[in-house]
């Protein structure tokens, strides 16, 4: 709910030339994508805005677009203190034991899409710990790409044990996952071109089936939640 809070500030105390209200925008969904994805991202965004680093950048993992549509005007007392309580965010493990319940209820060969690393690592590890690491590939963006092309292999071959790919957004376009089941976005993000090339992965031509997809649900009546 901090974003909430921290959007109708925002809105309430800028100025309302188009400039200023374009500006608030691209900022909040930046933040907002983030705290749909993993809080811990959310937070590191915040205290970016609070302090803006090179650190800080890396661990939200914001473009440099991002770092000016964060940093285009001044925090004052008030925006500080709402900044500060998401600066403190951490992930709901219901999300996480969601995910898990949907994939031993419909345990078939799986591309799981996340929109940051932070994210994807997290989503690997939590899997990997419920059904081993066997079961688990990666497409990973800082990973070296013969590994990735290790994991990709190692998730293609139906001889292989592993029936999950954990991606982040470095798998969003140029990939051919027509051989998987199903799709799940753990989070979703906020343009749909993206949104519809993650589910082009696997909706290839000739491939004849319809593709289940499927969005893992977030915290009710926010707006993260609104857009899934």
């Amino acid at each position: 709910e901090w974003l909430d809070d921290w959007r109708d500030y925002v809105r309430s105390t800028l100025d309302s030339s188009p400039a200023a209200q374009a500006g608030a925008r691209r900022a909040f969904i930046v933040m907002a994508e983030r705290a749909g994805s993993h809080p811990g991202l959310a937070a590191a965004a915040a205290r970016y805005r609070l302090e803006p680093s090179a650190s800080h950048a890396h661990h939200a993992e914001l473009t440099t677009a991002e770092q000016d549509a964060l940093s285009s005007w001044a925090p004052d007392p008030v925006e500080r203190e709402i900044l500060e309580r998401g600066s403190g965010l951490q992930i709901d493990p219901e999300i996480r034991a969601a995910l898990v319940r949907f994939l031993k209820d419909a345990r078939r060969k799986t591309v799981v899409f996340a929109s940051f690393t932070m994210t994807a690592r997290h989503i690997r590890e939590a899997l990997a710990g419920e059904f081993g690491p066997h079961a688990i590939a990666a497409h990973l963006t800082d990973e070296d790409p013969a590994a990735v092309e290790e994991e990709v292999d190692r998730f293609r071959d139906a001889a292989d044990k592993c029936w999950i790919l954990v991606c982040d957004r470095s798998a969003e376009e140029g990939r051919n996952f027509q051989f998987a089941d199903q799709a799940i976005h753990f989070d979703l993000p906020f343009s749909p071109n993206r949104l519809e090339q993650r589910i082009g992965r696997l909706d290839r031509y000739g491939r004849g089936s319809v593709i289940p997809t499927y969005a893992i649900e977030s915290v009710p009546r926010t707006i993260a939640a609104a857009w899934k």
